[in-house]
């Protein structure tokens, strides 16, 4: 079994429920964890409680799928985690240094679409 850092597998659940909605058992295939069907639940379930996927009853048990709301809840955690640091300009460059090129690049243009929307 291959060692993820801390969070890593939550990332990838996340990721994966993101792209459709997944059982148990598809979530398990979907990150590749050779992880026990009640180690996959238990992760969704914390991520249920944590407000990041919702439940679904069907007649194939439970569905999960990313919740409307999961942007803003990380985004939460985030700001609280930036608030504790000791120096948050700091963390961001540092966060900033380890994005992929799609996603600074993505980046760049929401602050940019931002800098015009606050000229107007």
């Amino acid at each position: 079994m291959r060692k993820r850092q801390r969070g890593a597998l939550e990332a990838e659940v996340l990721a994966a429920v993101a792209r459709r909605r997944l059982t148990v058992h598809e979530v398990g295939r979907a990150v590749d964890a050779e992880l026990s069907y009640t180690a996959i639940h238990t992760i969704l379930t914390r991520l249920v409680d944590k407000g990041l996927l919702t439940r679904e009853r069907t007649s194939r048990g439970h569905v999960y799928r990313a919740a409307p709301e999961a942007p803003n809840v990380v985004a939460g955690q985030m700001d609280a985690l930036l608030r504790r640091g000791p120096d948050r300009s700091a963390v961001l460059q540092s966060f900033v240094s380890g994005l992929s090129d799609e996603d600074a690049e993505s980046l760049r243009a929401w602050l940019s679409a931002r800098e015009e929307d606050d000229r107007r």
